[in-house]
């Protein structure tokens, strides 16, 4: 009796990882058997749910990112802004007070 693919294999396939001699080996079996196509199925259902998990925490960390930047550059003009508008007050009053 042969034995069909083991869970790594299936992983692999999932993850369209296989070798060319794996994927006829795995796609014979799931015409053969019909509790590998159920395996299948769930391990997709997993990869895509976890694949569109990691897709919208990458796309919600970069848009913080880029706005918590835009605000630190803002903030550091201001800053600097401030430090420009005091040294001119002070060389201003200094000359007028001669």
């Amino acid at each position: 009796m042969a034995t069909g693919p083991n869970k790594a294999v299936l992983l692999k396939y999932v993850l369209q990882d296989c070798t060319p001699e794996e994927i006829i080996f795995v796609e014979s079996w799931i015409k053969n058997d019909a509790d590998i196509k159920k395996q299948i199925d769930q391990l997709k259902l997993l990869y895509q749910t976890d694949k569109e998990t990691n897709q919208a925490a990458f796309q919600e960390h970069t848009s913080t990112k880029s706005e918590t930047d835009s605000k630190t550059f803002i903030g550091w003009i201001g800053i600097i802004g401030v430090f420009i508008l005091i040294f001119i007050l002070l060389f201003l009053f200094y000359f007028l007070k001669r």
